[in-house]
């Protein structure tokens, strides 16, 4: 008599399927909010006109998918599940160790990129109102502040970096948080998805989140290829001397639901949020480390912070 564990691998090796196709869209690894496993995105089209979102539960096979989106190759992705669509017609095509991504010789359709039509011009974003949800805006990096800010939040500090987009409709601000500070090089293209607009000082500008996920995509078409973009963020100020006292601070935050803990013990296996009260893997919880210098040199005696992205370029 089969057990139980064989009865369901058995079930769960009929269920695999094959699917072939073009890779589109293939986004960078993350970690999964809930099950904490590593994974990526992608898009497969299915025929001239059909496609279908993927989830890869695999790290190792990003490589592999970033190429096929790249030399716009006929797949063959065997061994996957189809599971039923998160948009409510038609399927999803989750992959895992076990999918085979192999180039096939010939398809009866021709590549063809996927419509997107939740991407917003910059235009767009700025008529908005405050703290609406964008699902996607694309734009050159025309500018990356070289400076970071910290503000205070819940009795933690919380970092971030401002930069800006170019489309042909315009550009705007965006403030890329914690884990995002970055991800964006001067001069490059990319798609942001999940931000939100905000407005200070009367002037619109959009914000990160940590839903919002970053890819690098093709140049825009229609823009000058010198960027002539220009903000002044003032004098940069060069002092040597000497460091007589450092003072480090190590905070942790809940991946679940963003909280900042208290009585954080990191020798244990397992620590449970204080507010979510989900127990969970040491590693789950994201930390942060800021530190305050006292540095001494002809100046005189400074007080300096240390953020935690420029703390992170050391290690």
């Amino acid at each position: 008599m089969a057990s139980r564990g064989t009865k369901r691998e058995a079930d769960e090796e009929k269920d695999k399927d094959t699917v072939c196709g073009y890779i589109h869209n293939v986004t960078e690894c993350r970690i999964s909010l809930y099950k904490r496993v590593k994974l990526f995105n992608a898009v497969i089209q299915t025929d001239r006109d059909e496609f279908r979102n993927m989830a890869i539960f695999a790290a190792e096979k990003h490589t592999t998918f970033k190429q096929a989106e790249k030399n716009k190759s006929p797949v063959k992705l065997s061994n996957v599940s189809k599971r039923v669509s998160s948009q409510g017609e038609g399927y999803d095509v989750q992959c895992g160790r076990a999918t085979e991504v192999n180039v096939v010789e010939r398809l009866p359709f021709s590549f063809k990129q996927p419509l997107d039509s939740g991407i917003r011009s910059l235009a767009e974003v700025k008529a908005m109102a405050p703290k609406q949800q964008v699902s996607a805006v694309v734009g050159r990096v025309v500018h990356v502040s070289q400076c970071t800010e910290t503000v205070e939040f819940q009795g933690a500090s919380i970092e971030a970096q401002s930069c800006y987009l170019e489309d042909t409709s315009g550009t705007i601000k965006i403030q890329l948080w914690e884990s995002l500070i970055g991800k964006l090089d001067f001069g490059r293209t990319y798609k942001l998805t999940n931000v939100s607009t905000r407005v200070f000082a009367g002037s619109m500008y959009l914000t990160t989140s940590r839903r919002t996920e970053i890819q690098q995509v093709a140049p825009l078409h229609g823009l000058n290829d010198v960027i002539q973009f220009r903000v002044d963020e003032g004098q940069v100020v060069v002092m040597e001397g000497s460091i007589t006292s450092v003072e480090v601070a190590l905070s942790h935050r809940c991946s679940r639901c963003n909280a900042w803990q208290q009585d954080f013990e990191k020798r244990g296996k397992f620590h449970r949020c204080f507010r979510c009260k989900r127990l969970q893997l040491v590693e789950a919880f994201q930390p942060t480390v800021n530190a305050s210098v006292t540095f001494v040199g002809e100046f005189g005696e400074k007080e300096l912070t240390l953020s935690n992205s420029v703390i992170k370029r050391y290690f």
